[in-house]
């Protein structure tokens, strides 16, 4: 079967808050934004495999669940051979937020970290593939106004085959409720969640037959961020009919993912 990607995402509403316990400065919200936009992942990698979970304030404990959910996603595509590490500490560090985080978002991470450990150990299938669908559901039902859940769901919607549950239109509409939730709440500074939902509802258009929607919206991003190098130099050269400007890959730093279901 296809592999199937998440998008990401989805994050917390907290995510990018002030914490106790700051990040150092070459890890700043501004810097690792730009490394999503420009498909860099050497400062998130930096970042995820040298925080120390310990010494953390809260908030800034549920930012690093955030990268780790984003940087493991590429790691597991690029083969990455940490990686089960890496997975390893972000099962545990959401085990450690239970009731220390809006249990939405907890819930969709854990529906990521699900999908996750299919795609490291693919016979765990028949018992985490229920769970990544369920636990996305649920995270929905507990916060329908969490733009991450409703950016989580919709990806899954997106990426499912047909015959599994995947549905196009169903996807749209999540990933449209997430964008204007984003931009609600005004949580569309440095957010790379946030692009990501835009670049899905972009590929909704596509998949859904409106070609000329999805050559919109592509163009409306870009009008608001002219760095978003997938969408600039692959995607909507693409969808006009022109040879990319270069292999840059959605999967590549930033773009969450549900991982393959083979």
């Amino acid at each position: 079967m296809t592999n199937i990607l998440l998008s990401l995402l989805l994050l917390l509403a907290t995510a990018t808050a002030q914490a106790q316990t700051p990040a150092p400065d070459r890890f700043n919200e501004a810097d690792m934004y730009d490394c999503y936009l420009s498909q860099n992942k050497q400062l998130w990698k930096e970042y995820v495999n040298t925080a120390d979970w310990q010494q953390m304030s809260n908030s800034e404990r549920q930012r690093l669940l955030n990268y780790e959910y984003g940087y493991i996603a590429y790691a597991i595509s690029c083969k990455e051979k940490n990686v089960e590490r890496m997975l390893n500490n972000y099962l545990r560090h959401l085990a450690e937020m239970e009731g220390q985080m809006p249990e939405s978002t907890r819930l969709t991470y854990l529906a990521a970290a699900f999908s996750y450990t299919i795609s490291v150990n693919k016979i765990t299938i028949l018992s985490n593939g229920p769970k990544t669908f369920s636990y996305s559901e649920k995270a929905v039902q507990t916060d329908p106004d969490n733009p991450y859940a409703l950016t989580l769901r919709g990806s899954i919607f997106f990426y499912c085959p047909k015959t599994f549950g995947g549905d196009k239109s169903k996807a749209l509409d999540f990933v449209q409720r997430a964008e204007n939730r984003f931009r609600q709440t005004g949580d569309t500074v440095n957010n790379w969640n946030y692009r990501s939902a835009q670049m899905i509802i972009a590929q909704c258009y596509e998949k859904t037959g409106d070609k000329e929607a999805a050559i919109r919206k592509c163009r409306e991003i870009l009008q608001e961020e002219p760095r978003f190098s997938y969408i600039r130099d692959c995607y909507l050269p693409e969808l006009l009919g022109e040879k990319p400007h270069d292999d840059t890959n959605p999967q590549n730093m930033g773009a969450s993912f549900v991982s393959s279901f083979e």
